[in-house]
């Protein structure tokens, strides 16, 4: 997170100048303002401060508002907070009525297939070039330095420097933006590719595929998820399997990221169902294990 309003611009006008607040109200970013007043509120929580070592965001994310918190307050009690759940939400050990799919131990039921497709990536120059994966660098040798290097998340981000590459910025695992935000530093119709599998697709990047998803058909024999409750999914293709082999957990409840899984799963189930959402898996398996 960063400093409670950091990056907001505020401007301060008298009470009685109603001439000013109201060319202030037509400009005033209400989103912006609202969000800026909760990380304040939260920092006054804690008695406030320049030199209070706390940082606090609010955002919203794809119709969620979203809060991080970090930090220690004058009393030494540790702050961490991050996703929009509250407190109160964990679920414990003791439900014994969910059952999750899938566990840190679970074989996963797809398996990767280099497509080589590494020549054109590096010919490539001039782009934007996004990395849905950590994966699919892993044997392209240089991708030219005159290219923007977008990743999906931080793990792809640090994969990417262990290799030499300079990362431009990334999307933080919340999904695919219509835009990255950064075209006044761009000239005018610059070429954007992902890098992913072959199934994927995309509405703001040509994709170049570098790998294909191979299903595992031992592990998916022996797959059972009749008598699971609770679902995160990794993938579009992963949900649509499962359901085709197993069509009862329609009614499950379901979960995945920010980006297209979430799209697309939120398509297929039925009307009113809603598909939960979370920055990680690790924060899901958190929640419902009750670790």
């Amino acid at each position: 997170p960063t400093a409670p309003g950091q990056g907001a611009i505020a401007i301060e006008a008298k009470k009685d100048n109603k001439r000013l607040k109201s060319i202030i109200q037509k400009i005033n970013s209400y989103d912006a303002f609202n969000n800026v007043q909760k990380e304040k509120l939260t920092l006054s929580k804690y008695g406030g401060g320049c030199h209070q070592k706390i940082g606090t965001s609010v955002w919203d994310e794809n119709g969620i508002k979203l809060i991080s918190l970090i930090g220690m307050t004058h009393d030494s009690k540790l702050l961490k907070n991050f996703g929009p759940h509250k407190k109160g939400q964990k679920i414990t050990k003791s439900d014994k009525n969910i059952r999750l799919y899938p566990l840190k131990d679970e074989e996963k039921i797809f398996k990767r297939q280099i497509i080589d497709n590494f020549e054109k990536v590096k010919n490539i120059r001039n782009s934007i070039i996004y990395l849905s994966r950590k994966n699919v660098l892993n044997n392209i040798d240089n991708i030219d330095t005159s290219n923007i290097l977008w990743t999906s998340g931080v793990n792809c981000w640090k994969n990417a420097v262990s290799k030499g590459y300079w990362i431009n910025g990334s999307s933080d695992s919340f999904g695919e933006k219509e835009n990255i935000n950064i075209e006044n530093f761009l000239s005018k119709n610059v070429s954007s590719y992902k890098l992913s599998h072959d199934k994927s697709s995309s509405d703001n990047y040509e994709l170049i595929p570098v790998y294909k998803l191979i299903m595992k058909k031992n592990i998916v024999k022996n797959l059972n998820l009749n008598d699971k409750t609770h679902f995160f999914w990794m993938s579009a293709l992963q949900f649509d399997l499962a359901l085709e082999l197993f069509p009862a957990i329609i009614n499950c409840n379901h979960s995945c990221g920010f980006g297209r899984t979430y799209n697309h799963i939120r398509t297929k189930l039925p009307k009113g169902q809603k598909v939960e959402r979370f920055h990680s898996y690790a924060s899901w398996l958190e929640l419902y294990s009750g670790d």
